[in-house]
């Protein structure tokens, strides 16, 4: 190699990760040195990208019991802030070793592939881990489940068309929707 190839290969620097540059934080006159804390440029990893997100701390034990009992990383599904569009499934990685005190939360890290690149770093995004799948589950509009004095309870039209009361047990919550638990009634 010349010198003039040495010299000119000075020149030239090399990222050790793939990932998108940032704003370039050094401008033209500068003087850097290997000591600049800054460095020239911010180059973020997001093919794979990973995600931060909290749960309350009422759900660890119910994830630590599905994580034992399938042995495999649970899926974990990014939506759009507004949750209408999937980002992408990724695949939990780590639960956090503590409960934050503040919140009352617990903190857990999923991996995603990223490939479309649909996540962005420092996005709002919408998380949702799936811990269990019913089949045949019965859901309802949140709306429809009322709270009596013996608990929750739906108006249900029988074949008479008369309306009678029934009482319900609510499995969960999400999307204003309710999972009806029938395992619990014996039905």
């Amino acid at each position: 190699m010349t010198p003039a190839k040495v010299q000119l290969s000075f020149t030239r620097l090399t990222s050790p990760i793939d990932g998108v540059v940032g704003i370039r934080q050094i401008d033209v006159g500068n003087i850097i040195s290997p000591s600049t804390a800054n460095g020239l440029v911010v180059v973020t990893q997001i093919d794979p990208i990973s995600l931060i997100f909290t749960l309350p701390e009422t759900n660890l034990s119910q994830i630590q019991q599905q994580q034992q009992k399938t042995n495999a990383p649970l899926a974990v599904l990014a939506y759009s802030q507004d949750d209408t569009t999937l980002l992408d499934q990724g695949v939990l990685g780590l639960v956090n070793n503590e409960i934050l005190q503040t919140t009352g939360s617990i903190q857990l890290k999923a991996n995603f592939p990223n490939k479309s690149r649909r996540l962005w770093p420092g996005e709002l995004v919408n998380a949702r881990l799936l811990v269990d799948t019913r089949h045949n589950g019965l859901t309802v509009a949140a709306s429809a489940v009322q709270q009596g004095p013996n608990g929750a309870y739906v108006y249900v039209i029988d074949p008479n068309n008369t309306v009678e009361s029934r009482p319900v047990k609510v499995a969960q919550i999400s999307g204003g929707q309710v999972l009806i638990d029938f395992r619990s009634q014996g039905q």
